[in-house]
């Protein structure tokens, strides 16, 4: 599992959950004190801004695209509509995606 460098802008895939019921929560800052917005699944496409915390173990994301299922099966047709939610996810759950939906 490779993790998406410090200052990196551009896609991550949310992987290393340990199974599927397990997520990554979207947070509204960069703590697990702070709220959660949402729930991520492994495989999905997070878009990162270039924002980390200053540990680097915190990165901002400004949307995500469903572009698997909870077991890891592609889904053909990449949700087309991106679902834009800021907030922070913890790094130690994203792994560099080089083939993105712009590609």
């Amino acid at each position: 599992m490779m993790q998406p460098s410090p200052d990196q802008e551009g896609y991550a895939l949310v992987c290393g959950l340990s199974d599927s019921e397990s997520y990554l929560s979207l947070r509204s800052g960069p703590s697990t004190s702070s709220p959660e917005i949402i729930k991520l699944n492994n495989f999905m496409l997070v878009h990162m801004t270039g924002e980390f915390s200053e540990d680097n173990k915190w990165s901002a994301i400004d949307y995500f695209l469903v572009a698997a299922d909870s077991d890891g099966r592609e889904w053909r047709e990449f949700s087309q509509m991106p679902i834009e939610l800021y907030g922070f996810v913890s790094t130690k759950y994203l792994c560099d995606f080089y083939d993105h939906p712009e590609n």
